[in-house]
């Protein structure tokens, strides 16, 4: 058994303990049981899960800024340096990781409360399964929702689903229950963002025929790609096809011989990669 949490060190550390099913300590793990991590100091713990190799990742937060971060360690309790950055990958979007989960495909969802309500509440966000963002789902691998005075406490996951439970206080406190669809993103359309393209694919799931709406701050050759969810490239949709400045709308074809399924829609300006959505086959 495994156990996540904080410890005064004289400052905040993340503590984590393994004990044997008769309440002894796994002195295999860490120093005599026992991990203290302070990562940049005043870290702390609140969530964990345990991939099927035995890894350990950790939600959480980090000072001196107060930022959420997921945390991997291998299964004796060392960091898993390939894992983010040394260990570790920064959520700044929030500043409290409060809870984790492993998707069936390898990939790690979190769920983070910020205390900034302009910049969303409640933060889910996904990381690939070597700890980097999951670029296709929300913005850069984060999806935000706004709901003053909501402060996220846990996340659970069953299919393709994530359930989030929060308090709420208006004067008296409320409990919150918020489900999340995972999988069918659409697209988000920001037009105050010049500097990344903006992308939006419609319908989604796809049976064949579909529309991708992009726009340019500047003429530029564009290109679309389609990989499945391994990175192997399936079949260029557009490639280095020129458009001008503003708005675009084309009409594409999902191929036929494609099982059904998740892929990965890719738009690159000038050759270079700008943004990505997730798709889904019907």
């Amino acid at each position: 058994m495994i156990f996540v949490g904080s410890i005064g060190y004289p400052v905040w550390n993340i503590f984590v303990v393994r004990i044997h099913p008769n309440g002894a300590l796994d002195y295999t793990f860490g120093e005599g049981g026992i991990v203290i991590d302070p990562i940049h100091g005043n870290s702390n713990a609140y969530a964990l899960a345990l991939q099927a190799d035995g890894k350990i990742v950790l939600a959480g937060d980090t000072g001196p800024d107060n930022q959420a971060i997921v945390v991997r360690y291998h299964g004796d309790g060392s960091r898993d340096n390939y894992f983010g950055e040394q260990g570790v990958q920064y959520i700044p979007e929030a500043n409290e990781g409060v809870g984790i989960a492993i998707r069936p495909d390898g990939k790690i969802l979190t769920a983070n409360w910020s205390s900034n309500a302009a910049l969303g509440n409640l933060a889910l966000a996904q990381l690939l399964p070597n700890g980097q963002r999951d670029l296709t789902f929300g913005i850069n691998g984060v999806f935000k929702m706004i709901d003053p005075g909501m402060r996220p406490r846990a996340l659970s996951l069953q299919g393709n689903k994530a359930t989030v439970s929060a308090r709420k206080l208006t004067g008296v406190t409320f409990k919150q229950i918020f489900r999340f669809l995972l999988d069918l993103n659409v697209g988000v359309l920001s037009p105050s963002v010049t500097n990344v393209p903006n992308l939006l694919v419609y319908p989604n799931p796809i049976a064949e025929q579909f529309t991708l709406q992009f726009g340019l701050a500047e003429p530029a050759p564009v290109s679309v790609h389609l990989f499945d969810m391994q990175g192997k490239l399936v079949q260029n949709l557009v490639q280095n096809q020129s458009f001008e400045r503003g708005e675009h709308m084309l009409s594409l074809s999902c191929p036929g011989h494609l099982p059904a399924g998740n892929y990965v829609l890719t738009l690159e300006v000038a050759g270079k990669k700008m943004t990505s959505i997730q798709i889904m086959k019907k």
